[in-house]
């Protein structure tokens, strides 16, 4: 029995990429006030507060959601790419091209989706606050989860 290194890739690839997901998408800070707006607040008794204060617009909101089902897809995606791995190792079924092609295609969305995500926070952020680590975070896992898309192209071809 031969076996894919290409599929095995795909796996840790996805795993790490929902690994960083969660780790950014848990974290409360994706954006930060600038140092300016700090002691300008000092100064002018201002509320400055760090975080993300824009929960209730409705942009933010959209946000969120998109992100969440670009995680769901990246979830997904590595449940179907553990399945088929499981299928061609333990059953010995060499046409899982099909199962593959699932796992390839919601690698993709989910990327685009966890990517179109960050986009849409940057473009809408307001001009006093400035992006975060945890923002950083988050676009590094929807190109892994992109980068697992593509690995899985691999796999599709060597099987």
């Amino acid at each position: 029995m031969e076996e894919s290194i290409w599929g095995t890739l795909a796996v840790v690839v996805l795993v790490v990429a929902g690994v960083i997901g969660i780790a950014g998408f848990g974290t409360y800070h994706w954006a930060l006030l600038l140092a300016k707006c700090k002691v300008e607040a000092l100064s002018k008794d201002l509320k400055c507060d760090d975080g993300t204060p824009f929960d209730d617009e409705d942009w933010f909101r959209g946000v969120k959601g998109i992100y969440i089902m670009g995680f769901l897809g990246i979830i997904i995606s590595l449940m179907v790419l553990l399945l088929q791995m499981c299928i061609y190792i333990y059953i010995n079924a060499k046409d899982v091209k099909d199962v593959i092609k699932y796992g390839l295609t919601l690698a993709f969305v989910g990327g685009a989706f966890l990517l179109a995500s960050t986009i849409i926070f940057a473009s809408k952020l307001p001009e006093a606050y400035e992006l975060s680590w945890s923002y950083g975070v988050v676009v590094v896992g929807s190109f892994l989860g992109l980068l697992a898309g593509l690995i899985s192209c691999f796999e599709v071809r060597s099987s």
